[in-house]
């Protein structure tokens, strides 16, 4: 099971790279309710990946990257959805 997650995560960065997340052609995948979303149950999959042997360095590197980058996008005031459903899940993320 979590080398599946691995796969779809490292999957997921190489083809929507953090640093294009303004980027149109990855518009949905970086739009508000997809970010919180992800971003929440990424920090599930790092507890139990980062203490496996499956991460490697520069998987840590990446994935850890990938993260900060979800929550630099959260925690910028403009991407915040206010009184919108969208909003809640940026809240508990």
């Amino acid at each position: 099971l979590l080398e599946r997650a691995e796969a779809l995560v490292l999957d997921w960065i190489e083809d929507h790279p953090p640093d294009h997340a303004g980027d149109a052609r990855h518009g949905m995948a970086w739009d508000d309710h997809a970010t919180a979303l992800r971003a929440r149950h990424w920090l599930s999959f790092w507890e139990a990946w980062v203490r496996s042997p499956l991460a490697t360095p520069d998987e840590l590197v990446s994935v850890l990257g990938a993260i900060a980058a979800h929550a630099r996008k959260l925690a910028d005031p403009a991407f915040y959805t206010l009184r919108h459903n969208h909003g809640i899940d940026q809240d508990l993320t």
